[in-house]
């Protein structure tokens, strides 16, 4: 789907967010917990659904879709697969606007609800190493000194 006004780097993030639209499409058709009335073969087009059945569709994309190691996506990469699903329903010729058309209400609502639940969560965030204090490095500092000088003074009565 290369577009001009696409640069190589959001291209690929396009494909990428599409590719994974696509794939849980197939998952949820094959467990047969997808109820859309609309063939099969519609299913995996973002381009083919009209607006309603499109915003069904998404709003449960959005709710289910995992990484690959089965961990919640973050917020911020949730609305990042928004914009790449814009992009795409936008270089296929359609002017629908995911995130203000009044018909993807329910896509917007989830998207929100989602969003809320994985940032209270704190999805995503990681917890950093306080930074080490002057007096711990002198400590650790001066436990390896006596460690180096144990193990050297082992290593020559060893030798002797």
């Amino acid at each position: 789907m290369s577009k001009k006004w696409f640069s190589a780097n959001t291209d690929r993030k396009v494909t990428w967010a599409t590719n994974m639209y696509h794939e849980w499409c197939k998952k949820r058709l094959e467990n047969a917990l997808c109820n859309l009335h609309i063939k099969s073969a519609d299913i995996d087009c973002l381009s083919k659904l009209d607006k309603t059945n499109l915003s069904f569709a998404l709003s449960n994309f959005i709710n289910e879709t995992k990484q690959c190691d089965g961990k919640d996506f973050p917020a911020q990469t949730l609305y990042q697969i928004t914009v790449y699903l814009q992009f795409h329903v936008t270089g296929t010729g359609l002017e629908w606007k995911l995130i203000d058309d009044p018909v993807f209400i329910r896509f917007q609502n989830m998207l929100d609800n989602v969003m809320k639940v994985h940032s209270k969560a704190r999805v995503g965030h990681y917890v950093h190493a306080s930074p080490i204090t002057v007096d711990q490095e002198e400590i650790e500092a001066g436990k390896s000194k006596e460690i180096y000088a144990t193990q050297l003074q082992q290593s020559v009565d060893h030798q002797n």
